[in-house]
């Protein structure tokens, strides 16, 4: 049991690292695209 225990708890870390890291790029993407859009208007 302690193996599974273990085993689960490393994937759900790796999944919420996906995650966050996929929800980084998603702001970061936001930022570059809001810092174009103010670039296009001077």
């Amino acid at each position: 049991m302690q193996v599974i225990a273990s085993a689960r708890n490393e994937w759900i870390k790796s999944t919420a690292k996906l995650v966050q890291d996929n929800l980084d790029a998603m702001a970061e993407q936001e930022q570059d695209d809001a810092a174009s859009i103010d670039a296009d208007e001077l």
